[in-house]
């Protein structure tokens, strides 16, 4: 199984005592995994099997994500991950298989 994204949400209150987070795993096999609860905790989780049901696996994965900023969670993290065959740093050449961000190291600036 390949992750094909990922996103991890955040709700920090201090005044409400929140310091929870949320996490789904979507992955080629059209599943996601939910992962929840509080930081620095062990996690809660569930998987759900969307079989052959691409689309509907996708939707689900971003009707979640809308539900939760709706809460008041903001993103902490998110990927989407590109399948990648072969990054050659030769001559600055690579070969990719999706789209995806590439930095070159003299792009990178530091605070």
């Amino acid at each position: 199984m390949t992750v094909i994204k990922k996103t991890e949400l955040r709700l920090v209150d201090k005044a409400k005592n929140a310091n929870k987070f949320y996490r789904l795993i979507l992955t080629d096999k059209n599943t996601i995994r939910f992962e929840w609860g509080r930081i620095g905790k062990t996690p809660r989780s569930q998987t759900k099997d969307y079989g052959k049901l691409k689309n509907l696996a996708e939707h689900h994965y971003e009707s979640k994500i809308r539900e939760k900023l709706a809460k008041g969670y903001s993103i902490y993290n998110q990927e989407t991950l590109p399948k990648i065959t072969d990054i050659s740093l030769e001559n600055n050449t690579k070969e990719l298989t999706s789209d995806c961000l590439v930095i070159e190291a003299d792009e990178l600036f530091y605070d």
